[in-house]
């Protein structure tokens, strides 16, 4: 931002195309193995000889993972690491009843918001803040 201010910038966009059920495929393989690797118990099956891992493994299946874009400006970006924005974008989207601090979608992008704001006050003193902008789709609508 500030070498490019006095001549402007088009950046070029980052473009991806994902298949969900590929992504969705790969993470629910990826669970359900780490948790195979890390079992301290292992169940032999006296008929066969097969291991499988204790029952404290939980078995991960489609309904299990979700999938959902954000795209965040830099000012957001600057200041908050990626992960937790998806982190807290995703409490927002998938609230679990059973959690004991639920919030709503707009609460997460309004928190991420202030938080990126208080990051370009305490750096700038009210002199500069970037633009502070986020959106968020859940692609988990059914074709």
């Amino acid at each position: 931002d500030w070498d490019a201010g006095d001549v402007g910038v088009v950046p070029d966009p980052t473009i991806a195309i994902l298949n969900i059920k590929d992504i969705k495929s790969k993470v629910i393989e990826k669970l359900n193995t780490s948790c195979q690797d890390n079992a301290k118990e292992v169940e032999i099956d006296p008929a066969t000889g097969e291991s499988t891992p204790s029952p404290d493994c939980a078995t991960y299946g489609e309904n299990d993972v979700k999938v959902f874009t954000y795209s965040a400006t830099d000012g957001l970006l600057d200041y908050i690491p990626e992960n937790s924005i998806a982190e807290h974008v995703a409490k927002g989207l998938y609230n679990n009843k059973e959690a004991e601090q639920n919030i709503h979608l707009l609460t997460a992008c309004e928190d991420l918001i202030y938080a990126a704001a208080q990051g370009w006050q305490e750096d700038k003193g009210g002199r500069y803040r970037d633009d502070i902008a986020i959106s968020v789709a859940d692609l988990e609508s059914d074709p």
